[in-house]
């Protein structure tokens, strides 16, 4: 279900270069939903979630179908404008007459529009196959291209661990035990040579093109995250060989490193740091992994909390931060287990204390969906003396990241988070809560 509703909305993402706009016949992502939302009506709902692929620059709409324990699963696909059409194409949708309720941004967030205009093909199973098999054998390649073969040889690397993305075909992925030294000597070596293919086209474009605009800044900075990527790889699957990687000293620029000091200087000593995106994220693992600073802080990331290897490798230590604690049990969050409570808003107050009852009882609405009953959830504060009110706001639903961080939050028995900044999604309410320290926003004290 991650694959059509989890959506990675709080990763930096700047202008990514013109894209593959040099191609012919390049229609942006954000005219063709312009398009369809002038053309077509739809509800968007669970009975027909719609989403889009990109094949060689063709855009197909895909209609999906909710399926209990399953998900959302693609039942029609029509192509809506070729390479080659001067126009868009008919389909089985409702005309628009009136205004149109539906908008472009409720169809497809802006780091997955980016990612459309970025690749040649995207948005379905294997989509990086696709590309590698197109560019992988050219040469020379434009910085565009030679950026998307980087991306395409990263995502295939990747779907060899996991199918977070939802985009990899299952039988490409290993099947790993559950343990944070999941992957054998093979299946690193496996990882690391794909990994480097990736690298490889990075530095290439770094070399070429230095001032080549990425989604996370230069492409420099795209290339040291890539390190960074890989390592957080195997800090999770592959704990004891991280403990032996070494990574390079002046890897990134000092400026692109000054946010992330600051972050961690914020931090209270002993304190668990939360990450939005990229370049929150692997400069901080950078900073404690190569130069040994603020080891103590245990630093986690809001959009990989949706994956279940990466929410066990919490209960470890890291560095030589304390393990961070929570009350759900891994059976709860394995695999696509609480990928997403829809949640039906009432005036109930949810004990977040009582999400094990929740998940053992598994409460579903007519659709078969796990639904909890709640406009609002309650955080213990400062033990079990009291609680603190956070309304939802008439959210839809929870993703598995929000709720496993709730409950994170219900368990620091005195512990402080810290991140870059406030939230600006359905668990916006903890606003409230958070007081600045430097740059750095803490929650509960």
């Amino acid at each position: 279900m991650q694959r059509w509703l989890f959506t990675f909305y709080f990763l930096l993402y700047a202008m990514a270069g013109d894209s593959q706009q040099n191609r012919p016949g390049f229609i942006s992502a954000d005219e063709m939903l312009e398009a369809f939302c002038a053309l077509y009506k739809v509800d968007n709902t669970a009975d027909e979630y719609i989403s889009f692929e990109k094949r060689r620059g063709d855009w197909y709409v895909v209609s999906n179908r909710y399926e209990n324990q399953t998900g959302l699963i693609p039942f029609r696909k029509q192509l809506f404008r070729a390479v080659t059409d001067t126009g868009y194409r008919k389909l089985s949708f409702v005309n628009v007459s009136g205004i149109n309720p539906l908008r472009p941004e409720s169809l497809m967030d802006e780091p997955t529009r980016m990612n459309f205009d970025i690749q040649p093909y995207y948005g379905y199973t294997s989509w990086y196959k696709d590309v590698i098999t197109d560019l992988g054998g050219k040469n020379p390649l434009s910085d565009n291209d030679l950026y998307a073969l980087g991306r395409a040889y990263s995502a295939r690397a990747m779907g060899y661990i996991s199918n977070n993305s939802g985009f990899v075909d299952e039988k490409d992925t290993w099947a790993l035990p559950f343990s944070i030294n999941a992957l054998s000597r093979e299946q690193i070596e496996i990882f690391r040579k794909e990994g480097k293919l990736a690298l490889d086209c990075f530095e290439m474009l770094m070399k070429r093109t230095p001032d080549y605009e990425t989604v996370v800044g230069k492409i420099g900075m795209k290339y040291a995250n890539e390190i960074m990527f890989q390592y957080q790889i195997f800090l999770t699957y592959a704990d004891s060989f991280s403990r032996s990687l070494s990574l390079p000293v002046d890897l990134y620029r000092d400026a692109d490193l000054q946010e992330s000091k600051e972050l961690l200087s914020g931090c209270p000593p002993n304190a668990v740091l939360l990450s939005f995106g990229d370049n929150d994220y692997y400069p901080v693992h950078y900073l404690q992994k190569v130069r040994g600073l603020r080891t103590d802080v245990f630093l986690i990331n809001y959009n990989l909390m949706g994956i279940d290897r990466y929410i066990y490798r919490t209960k470890f230590p890291q560095y030589k931060a304390q393990s961070v604690k929570m009350s759900a049990d891994t059976a709860y969050y394995i695999g696509n287990k609480g990928d997403v409570i829809y949640l039906k808003d009432t005036a109930v107050k949810f004990a977040v204390r009582d999400f094990p009852f929740f998940f053992d009882s598994a409460p579903v609405d007519e659709l078969g969906r796990q639904t909890l009953k709640a406009g609002s959830v309650l955080l213990d504060w400062r033990g079990e003396k009291e609680q603190i009110k956070i309304p939802l706001l008439g959210a839809p639903y929870l993703f598995k990241n929000q709720w496993v961080l709730l409950d994170i939050l219900n368990n620091l028995d005195g512990r402080k988070v810290g991140m870059r900044s406030q939230f600006f999604d359905e668990l916006n309410g903890l606003n409230k809560y958070l007081e600045k320290s430097g740059v750095t926003w803490i929650f509960g004290l």
